[in-house]
């Protein structure tokens, strides 16, 4: 701002003496004519004055010649100054236009890391959405599989409760008609005593096998109670299980091994049973 002010005086400066040197030239000319009408309007008066207006027109043109030097080197200052500052004044639209195309770069870099920046935080929002439902869905199918579960845990704990109950009414009416079967043995051993005194030792030997299936029914029933407190062990052990798994794959995996366990129980029974009921059919044999 400093060197255009500086060079807008320097060229109203000059300007001023080319125009002070064009009205010196200008009133020279306008004397130099006025004196060569004066020496037309008065030759003869003014004859022995012509050798004087003569080196006064001289020295008027020589004025005149250097006023128009003085002109012309003010104008070429002029042109000169108006050069250099159209050549600042150019450079400096020059910065200003390098500056102006620097600064849209850098806004359109700014505009496309905002773009950037919003389409990542669009995906990152997305995924985040993505990600809520696939948990929500991941936990409503924890529940499913949590109540499903519980609903096969209390089924099969019911079914067991029932075989249970079956089976000891079961081993209870084999006992009682094992019992039934015992006294009347024994009624009918009282009855042919006399005949079957000789069988004596075969009488006992059956009242000893008897009284060990009896003691086999008791250890039976021992074992059916064992079992029983076991189940409601594993019940209440499956219930807190239950309360505190959260991994669907790990209840799956219990509730297989539970269902394994009360079917290897229940053929461990139906064995027993079997097994018992040979033994009971042996000794009706007998």
């Amino acid at each position: 701002e400093t060197e255009r002010t500086a060079g807008q005086s320097s060229f109203r400066a000059a300007d001023g003496r080319a125009r002070d040197a064009e009205a010196r030239a200008a009133s020279s000319e306008t004397r130099a004519r006025s004196l060569e009408a004066s020496l037309r309007s008065s030759e003869v008066e003014h004859a022995r004055r012509v050798a004087a207006l003569e080196a006064d027109a001289k020295d008027a043109r020589a004025a005149t010649e250097a006023s128009r030097a003085k002109l012309e080197s003010a104008l070429l200052s002029r042109e000169r100054a108006a050069n250099v500052w159209k050549e600042k004044t150019e450079t400096r639209l020059r910065d200003a236009r390098f500056e102006c195309v620097a600064l849209r770069e850098r806004v359109a870099c700014v505009t496309r890391d905002y773009d950037r920046s919003m389409r990542d935080a669009q995906e990152t929002k997305s995924t985040l959405e993505e990600t809520v439902s696939v948990l929500t869905a991941t936990k409503e199918l924890a529940d499913e599989r949590r109540s499903n579960f519980a609903s096969e845990s209390k089924r099969a704990a019911e079914n067991f409760a029932a075989c249970a109950f079956s089976l000891c009414a079961f081993f209870r009416l084999q006992r009682l008609r094992m019992e039934r079967d015992t006294e009347s043995v024994r009624v009918e051993l009282r009855d042919t005593k006399t005949r079957l005194f000789k069988l004596s030792g075969d009488l006992r030997a059956s009242e000893d096998d008897v009284a060990r299936l009896q003691s086999r029914n008791a250890s039976l029933e021992t074992k059916l109670r064992e079992k029983n407190a076991r189940s409601e062990q594993d019940a209440v052990l499956c219930a807190s299980l239950i309360q505190q798994s959260e991994d669907a794959e790990r209840v799956s995996r219990l509730r297989v091994a539970y269902a394994r366990e009360c079917e290897r129980r229940l053929a461990v029974t139906e064995a027993e049973k079997i097994r018992l009921t040979r033994a009971l059919d042996a000794r009706g044999g007998e």
